[in-house]
């Protein structure tokens, strides 16, 4: 028994004590066989799945876009590297942190409307799209320029939902994407501008 455990310990698959039939030989060489293909399936399957985990960080990460989750409280469990490259906040500092506190104040409301479970009716919606305007790290609310403080983002929002059992799914949070929109909005505000002014002019 002490040769058997130290066999199995290095390595061994299964042992045999003699004396033994041919046949527990042959069943217990094919089990062992069994048992490496399955561990080199099994590591071929954890590579591919590293492979597509890596590749998918990559997108992710890399995306022009703010791809982030939020729990059923509204707290961040997830953001990309887009946060810091857009609005100057660091991973560390946002999860667990309350979406609500990076939004414009006027906004809030759209955050309980967001985090609220009446917001989505069912599983497999397309999503549900609102407009944010989200604060960026270390400025100061201009009176004449609030664009410098604030980035108007167009989010679109759908639930998760993971198994709670063989049969029932439970709603755990929300995923999202915002897209940065300031350019646009700076652009259709100075066009209205021209516009009141050209129409001024023309009543002058």
């Amino acid at each position: 028994v002490e040769s058997a455990v130290k066999a199995l310990k290095k390595g061994a698959w299964d042992y045999l004590k003699k004396p033994f039939e041919y046949a527990d030989l042959i069943k217990t060489v094919k089990n062992a066989l069994a048992q490496s293909n399955l561990k080199a399936d099994k590591k071929a399957v954890s590579a591919r799945l590293e492979a597509s985990e890596r590749q998918y960080k990559y997108m992710v990460d890399n995306s022009p876009d703010l791809v982030f989750t939020l729990d059923i409280n509204g707290c961040f469990t997830f953001v990309n590297d887009q946060f810091e490259k857009l609005l100057g906040f660091s991973r560390q500092v946002l999860l667990g942190s309350q979406f609500e506190d990076l939004v414009h104040k006027d906004d809030k409301g759209k955050v309980r409307e967001l985090v609220s479970s009446g917001t989505f009716v069912q599983e497999g919606t397309d999503g549900h799209e609102l407009n944010f305007r989200f604060k960026r790290a270390n400025e100061n609310l201009s009176h004449y320029d609030p664009s410098n403080a604030f980035a108007f983002m167009e989010l679109k929002a759908s639930p998760m939902y993971l198994p709670a059992s063989d049969n029932r799914k439970e709603r755990k949070g929300v995923y999202a994407v915002a897209r940065d929109v300031t350019d646009r909005v700076n652009l259709e505000a100075q066009l209205r501008q021209a516009q009141k002014m050209e129409a001024i002019g023309t009543l002058a």
